[in-house]
């Protein structure tokens, strides 16, 4: 899966995890491995970049298959959050480079769903993507997640339209268009230290450019006040 023993190795800076690094003497090939201490992987490969033309792009269908076992094995060898749910969602073109007047796509990125207790995590924490390359080797692999244990439910007290209310008066004055609002768990960059998973309406708004924008779905006001949220 990683093959990186007797390679390089060094500190993340700032005690966020392990580096390790790895170039094939006979190919000029090049990997790295990211592995932070919020329990986050990830993985690239120099198989990723324009100079590498892939030959034998494996079928959506096949890609899925790649990645779905990539992810089992991900999960037998302990290196998944045990209480995260992963669930695929799609497959798309990755990279792309130009010969002549042809686009050629470099890898397929296979992107899977986080969710806990029945609620999506969402956010740059709940990322989760398997980038298949030529002959369906993995050439890249992006474990935005981090380790979380349940503590004590948190009871959702704010409505959608509560929500959009709140979102509307932290707006005054801004002219945007809401195109999408989920419910659920928002986890910030594995990099950033966030010790619970607070329910949240998620907004993507549109102005000049897309953003997201969330509102807490716990009212300070609850009628359960006491309800501690899950721990990371």
């Amino acid at each position: 899966m990683f093959d990186f023993s007797g390679d390089e190795v060094d500190n993340i800076p700032d005690g966020m995890g392990l580096w390790l690094g790895k170039t094939d003497n006979e190919s000029n090939i090049s990997q790295e491995l990211w592995m932070f201490s919020s329990g986050g992987i990830y993985y690239i490969s120099d198989k990723t970049q324009p100079r590498y033309v892939p030959e034998n792009l494996p079928s959506y269908d096949q890609a899925k298959e790649i990645a779905e076992n990539f992810i089992q094995n991900i999960v037998v060898h302990g290196l998944a959050p045990s209480q995260v749910q992963i669930k695929f969602a799609s497959v798309n073109p990755g990279g792309w480079t130009a010969r002549g007047n042809e686009n050629i796509v470099l890898y397929l990125s296979v992107r899977f769903e986080l969710g806990f207790n029945g609620l999506r995590i969402m956010g740059p924490g709940g990322k989760v993507s398997v980038l298949v390359g030529d002959n369906g080797a993995v050439v890249g692999f992006i474990g935005f997640w981090r380790d979380v244990v349940q503590d004590s439910n948190a009871s959702v007290t704010v409505t959608p339209d509560g929500a959009l209310e709140d979102l509307k008066a932290g707006l005054r004055n801004v002219d945007a268009t809401v195109e999408n609002i989920a419910l659920g768990y928002y986890s910030t960059s594995i990099i950033e230290r966030q010790v619970n998973l607070q329910p949240a309406y998620v907004f993507q708004l549109l102005e000049n450019q897309s953003r997201t924008m969330l509102v807490e779905a716990v009212s300070a006001n609850s009628e359960n006040p006491d309800v501690t949220p899950p721990k990371l």
